[in-house]
C-alpha cells in the first residue's frame, strides 16, 4: 500500500509509484500536494493499462469534472474495486461521466464515494440509470450533496427497483424531502438487495419515516436504516427480523456448501458456488435427483420440498 501526501511529493513521484503496480493507492490531501484536474490527467495516464490497482483514494483534491472524465478513460477494462472522490468537485458532469462507465459491462468497481461533490438531481439521476443495469455495484455514497432533492430520489429508487447487487447507499444531509422518501418507501417494497440505507439530515420528516416503516413490513433484506429522530420500536423489530433471516439464510449456504461439495466434489468450485448462490435463493433450481440425496434433516434446514 501507497499513501501520499503527508509531505510534498512531486506527481511524477505518484506516477513513478503507479507503475510499480501497488494493490491500494491513496492521495490524501494537503494544500501544497492537491491533484487538480491537470494532475488528475497525470496521474489517468500512468494508470492506462494497470489491471492490479484495487483501490484509488482522491480525496479533497479539487478534481472537477475534467479530471473525473481522464479518470474514467483510464480506468476502464480495469481491476479497480473501491473509488474514493469525497469532497472534490466533480459536479452533474463528472457525475454523468462517472454514470456512464457504471454502465460498461467490464467495469468492475464495487464502491463508489462522491460524498460532497456538488451533485444535484441531474447528476444522481444519470447515476441512478446506471445502477439499473449495472451489477457490480455494492456501496454507493451520495451524502451531504445538497443539490441531490426529491427528484434525485425518485430516479435512485426507479434505479434501485430491479438492481440486485447495491447493498449500502449513503444520502444523508441531502435535501430528499417527504416526497422523495415517499419514492424510497415504495423502491423497499420491490428491492431485494439492499441492506443499508442511510437517511440522517435529509428532511424526510416523521410522515416521511413511518411510510419507511410501513414499507418495510414487506421488506425481508434491509437491516440498518439511520433515520433523524431515532427508529420506533416496531421498525427496530422488523430490522432485527431481517438480520435473523440473513443469518438463517448463510447457516443454509454453509450447509448446501458441504452438501454440494460432497456429492459434486468433482466439479470446479466456480460451478458448486453458482449451484450453492442458486439454490439458497430459490431451492426449486434444485433437480429432484439432487433433492433425493437430502436427509430428512437437511431438508427441514434447507427448507426443500
Amino acid at each position: 500500500m501507497h499513501i501520499l501526501g503527508q509531505f510534498h511529493v512531486d506527481i511524477a513521484i505518484i506516477c513513478n509509484w503507479v507503475t510499480q503496480s501497488p494493490l491500494i493507492l491513496s492521495v490524501p490531501f494537503k494544500q501544497w500536494n492537491r491533484m487538480e484536474d491537470e494532475r488528475t490527467g497525470w496521474l489517468a495516464h500512468a494508470l492506462r493499462g494497470n489491471t492490479v490497482l484495487k483501490e484509488l483514494y482522491l480525496a479533497s483534491n479539487r478534481i472537477g469534472d475534467i479530471g473525473a472524465a481522464r479518470l474514467v478513460e483510464a480506468l476502464r477494462g480495469n481491476a479497480l474495486r473501491v473509488l474514493n472522490l469525497r469532497y472534490n468537485k466533480v459536479g452533474d458532469k463528472g457525475a454523468a461521466l462517472l454514470a456512464s462507465a457504471l454502465q460498461d459491462s467490464l467495469m468492475t468497481l464495487e464502491e463508489l464515494d462522491l460524498e460532497d461533490n456538488k451533485i444535484s438531481d441531474e447528476g444522481a439521476g444519470r447515476i441512478a440509470d446506471a445502477l439499473r443495469s449495472n451489477t457490480a455495484m455494492v456501496v454507493l455514497n451520495l451524502n451531504n450533496n445538497f443539490g441531490i432533492g426529491m427528484e434525485g430520489a425518485k430516479r435512485l429508487a426507479h434505479g434501485l427497483q430491479g438492481n440486485t447487487t447495491l447493498k449500502e447507499l449513503h444520502l444523508q444531509h441531502n435535501m430528499i424531502g417527504f416526497e422523495g422518501a415517499c419514492r424510497l418507501a415504495e423502491m423497499l417494497r420491490v428491492n431485494t438487495a439492499l441492506q443499508k440505507l442511510y437517511l440522517k439530515g435529509s428532511k424526510i420528516r416523521v410522515k416521511g419515516a413511518k411510510l419507511l416503516a410501513d414499507a418495510l413490513r414487506a421488506n425481508t433484506a434491509l437491516e440498518v436504516l439511520e433515520i433523524d429522530w431515532g427508529l420506533p420500536m416496531q421498525l427496530q423489530g422488523i430490522l432485527d427480523r431481517n438480520r435473523r433471516l440473513k443469518s438463517d439464510a448463510l447457516q443454509r449456504r454453509r450447509l448446501i456448501f458441504v452438501w454440494c461439495t460432497q456429492i459434486v466434489g468433482g466439479l470446479p468450485v466456480e460451478i458448486v458456488e453458482m449451484i450453492v448462490r442458486q439454490s439458497v435463493w430459490d431451492h426449486t433450481l434444485l433437480s429432484p435427483e439432487l433433492k433425493s440425496f437430502l436427509s430428512r434433516d437437511e431438508r427441514e434446514v434447507l427448507a426443500v420440498g
